[in-house]
């Protein structure tokens, strides 16, 4: 890296004295352990160059593992701070960033030489002390060091507000120049760089920083040109790389804000000062183009974050006409049936808030819901009328899918008393008509109709109900809603004991071992869980082959049964965390040596619990003599002390 001569300096005393205190523990608390440490080692080193104080900030290069150093920087709190945290603010270039290594670096070198720091004047007073044909010759140089810097100069530069008011209402330079910006940021950046997203939004920050000015001089049609002309040049090269950490769809985020602030803007301007009409259309526009990407491009990840409310409260009603059929035809550009739904609900509830906002009554809203054919809207807004009637008998036709029937069937019932016969008899007489096309959609049913019964304590219904569930899904919830049911206040005494019986029964004829040790370990049956465990053993096998790797994760049921095996067989306990142990450690990888170790911990806690320290030490010592070549394995049992 070309090393830059260094700036007039001002004189510098004590600088240390102008800051409140820093110390290391100060550091400490502000970064990982791993970051302080090698930070430090950083430090000792001597990675920081160029070390200079401009007002309040230190700054500064650092050599770090790459080939080029990292800028870092740290914001110094005044001594006269009252109490604040020092520092204010930190930064890196490094793909980290935050309260990194190379800002740990920096900082112990300010707390060990404040001194060393060159102090320089902020960059606004260096350059109003040069001439015009000074700073062209500069910036020549500075072109020729750094080409990439030359596209910089097509940007529009502000003055200061009370220098150039300018106009609210006239846009004031050439608004494609924030388009070829974009584009050149983007230019040469591959799907494969995970650092090219970074890159970019740093690229254009100056971009955006330039909006926010307009927008605090309330030149508010430059403003929103800039910001409309960022976010369409951002969408239209999104997808060039890959926004892993979501760095692009923030600066996107950033313009649909700004853009919204725009309008709410307009409402307390003088008419002579309000965007003219082409520029209040295209901030409209973008918006408007922001929201389509947000929900058909991006899967909804909230980049559209306040423009859509804006438009709602400021929109003209022909502005609102607008929008409302530009909406009607967004989903049908959706390609996929299964995301045109989703697009055409969203776009649904963008119309409505323009309704809503326009002062629409509740029949006209209902009509925009019927027009799109969106049925549970439709069925919940005639609840909300008070139409039960109509609603249900729509439901009834028109809402196909199980979701949707028994979201409404839960708003009918939570009506009152008077409507969870209708609500119930609804989800019933579905499952009646299409019971056996989809088992899954059954289960749906069952397990509400289930539930429901039970909760309104319905006995005879509820264990009808839970039955025909288990029947179709022998798994534990399905057994635990068949107790619920078997157990109501209102059953005849004993029927839980007859048909737990008969679910017992059922499931060993099926051989479905591992419900009956689940069923059994939920009951306190340790004994029941152990026989039921071994069926289940012998019907895989005692190889690590053949065991299923499920029981490779400390929940698997083996593990649950040797938990509860403790205190009364803890020889079981022992065999079951032994064989975990033996397979984790046969996967020779270091975390799983450390998974073993966890459960040799418990055979020792065991082992010496009951007096039988000798067995430990027999075992560990046989153990570690069998694996004497597995370095890793070593290191984990000394570090939790497995001796």
């Amino acid at each position: 890296m070309t090393r830059q001569p260094p700036s007039p300096q001002l004189a510098l005393d004590d600088p240390a004295s102008r800051f409140a205190p820093l110390e290391h523990d100060g550091i400490k608390e502000l970064t990982d352990s791993g970051s302080f440490t090698r930070g430090r080692s950083y430090f000792r080193r001597g990675a920081i160059v160029d070390p200079v104080l401009v007002g309040n900030q230190l700054r500064a290069w650092c050599w770090g593992s790459e080939e080029d150093p990292y800028r870092v920087a740290a914001t110094l709190a005044p001594a006269d701070g009252h109490g604040a945290d020092n520092p204010l603010a930190w930064s890196c270039t490094c793909p980290r960033g935050g309260f990194c290594k190379h800002v740990v670096a920096l900082l112990l070198a300010w707390i060990d030489d404040p001194k060393s720091f060159v102090e320089r004047a902020p960059m606004a007073t260096l350059l109003a002390e040069k001439s015009r044909e000074e700073l062209v010759a500069l910036i020549e140089l500075m072109v020729h060091q750094e080409p990439d810097l030359e596209r910089l100069i097509d940007l529009p530069m502000p003055l200061a507000p009370d220098a150039e008011p300018g106009s609210p209402s006239t846009v004031s330079f050439d608004v494609t120049t924030i388009g070829r910006q974009v584009e050149a940021a983007f230019r040469g950046a591959r799907p494969d760089d995970w650092k090219a997203a970074l890159r970019i939004v740093t690229e254009v920050g100056p971009i955006s920083a330039l909006a926010e000015r307009y927008a605090a001089a309330g030149r508010w049609a430059d403003a929103g040109s800039v910001f409309a002309a960022l976010a369409t040049a951002m969408i239209e090269h999104f997808w060039l790389v890959h926004d892993e950490e979501g760095e692009l769809g923030q600066v996107v985020t950033l313009c649909d804000q700004g853009l919204a602030r725009c309008l709410d803007a307009q409402a307390t301007l003088p008419e002579e000062d309000q965007l003219p009409p082409d520029v209040r259309r295209q901030v409209i526009q973008v918006i408007a183009e922001i929201w389509r990407f947000d929900v058909v491009d991006a899967g909804g990840t909230g980049i559209s974050d306040e423009g859509p409310d804006a438009v709602a409260r400021n929109a003209t009603a022909e502005e609102r006409q607008w929008l409302i059929d530009w909406l009607r035809e967004v989903p049908s550009a959706v390609e996929h049936e299964w995301s045109r739904e989703w697009v055409r609900r969203a776009a649904v509830g963008f119309q409505v808030m323009l309704a809503e906002a326009a002062g629409l009554d509740e029949e006209a809203l209902l009509q925009l819901y019927r027009d799109a054919e969106l049925w549970p809207e439709v069925s919940s807004a005639l609840l909300e009328l008070d139409r039960v009637q109509e609603a249900v008998a729509l439901a009834a036709r028109k809402l196909t899918s199980p979701q949707s029937l028994i979201e409404f069937a839960d708003q009918l019932i939570a009506r009152g008393a008077d409507h969870v016969d209708t609500g119930l008899n609804l989800v019933d007489a579905r499952l009646w008509e299409t019971e056996g096309a989809s088992a899954q959609q059954d289960a749906g049913y069952l397990t509400w109709l289930s539930a429901r019964n039970t909760q309104f304590d319905r006995p005879r219904q509820a264990l009808e109900m839970a039955r025909r569930r288990f029947s179709q899904q022998t798994i534990m919830s399905a057994y635990q809603a068949v107790k619920d049911a078997a157990t109501l206040a209102s059953q005849v005494e004993g029927t839980w004991t007859t048909v737990r019986s008969e679910l017992i029964k059922a499931l060993r004829d099926q051989k479905a071992w591992p419900l009956l040790t689940e069923i059994a370990l939920a009951e306190g049956d340790v004994a029941a869980a152990i026989a039921s465990l071994g069926q289940v053993e012998r019907a895989h096998g005692q190889s690590r082959a053949a065991w299923p790797i499920s029981s490779w994760t400390a929940g698997a049921l083996d593990i649950r049964v040797a938990q509860a095996a403790e205190r009364d067989v803890p020889n079981e306990s022992i065999r079951i965390y032994r064989r975990t142990a033996d397979r984790f450690i046969a996967h020779r990888e270091r975390s799983s040596y450390r998974e073993a170790a966890e459960y040799l911990a418990r055979i020792k806690r065991l082992l010496e619990t009951n007096e039988r320290g000798d067995e430990w030490r027999q075992l560990i010592d046989e153990l570690r003599t069998t694996h004497k070549s597995l370095r890793a394995l070593r290191d984990e049992l000394n570090t939790r002390n497995l001796r």
